[in-house]
């Protein structure tokens, strides 16, 4: 398992010390890495435009903790399937990030895993729109990253926001990159 948080690294989600004192919907999600000519990749989706919650926006696969999961890593990959089709005997869990709270009430549990083979993705087009990777190396360039102010239920806030190759990556899912990013840094 991975290190714990670094104490800068909750800036663009809701601290610890804030988030235990709020009521949380559980959910979990799955960091895809994989190599693509030598080099790792992430693994990103995009949401339908017509959703109700999120829409358009770009995300690992996962979501919400039921009944029938033994885990939080059980989450992760049952929604990787659900939403991506991607098996459970193709992903290698190497491990769990520091939880991440939600401006929108979720607790999130980023799950790293390696991808052996991408080649039988079928995508749920009522949860997904796409999928894409983007090389990691691309994260750690200061250039494709900045802060942008946004607002949820009357209150502003700051969030992360990386850009690559034409795409943009946004508040939790950037978050998560970021602390991804950090343990690699050390």
């Amino acid at each position: 398992m991975l290190s714990p948080q670094p104490e800068n690294a909750d800036r663009f989600c809701i601290p610890d010390s804030v988030a235990k004192h709020k009521k949380y919907r559980e959910s979990a999600v799955l960091i895809p890495a994989h190599e693509i000519n030598g080099e790792v990749h992430l693994l990103l989706t995009q949401r339908p435009f017509h959703l109700k919650h999120h829409p358009g926006q770009v995300c690992f696969p996962g979501g919400k903790v039921i009944d029938e999961d033994q885990s939080i890593i059980r989450t992760a990959l049952r929604e990787t399937e659900e939403e991506i089709g991607l098996d459970s005997d193709n992903i290698e869990i190497l491990g769990v990030l520091p939880t991440q709270h939600t401006y929108t009430g979720f607790r999130v549990y980023p799950i790293i895993a390696f991808i052996n083979d991408l080649s039988n993705l079928t995508l749920d087009d009522n949860e997904v729109s796409r999928c894409f990777h983007i090389p990691i190396t691309e994260f750690f360039k200061f250039e494709n990253r900045s802060e942008i102010q946004t607002s949820q239920k009357g209150i502003e806030y700051e969030v992360l926001m990386f850009h690559s190759q034409g795409e943009y990556i946004w508040g939790i899912t950037a978050s998560i990159i970021n602390i991804l990013i950090s343990k690699i840094n050390g």
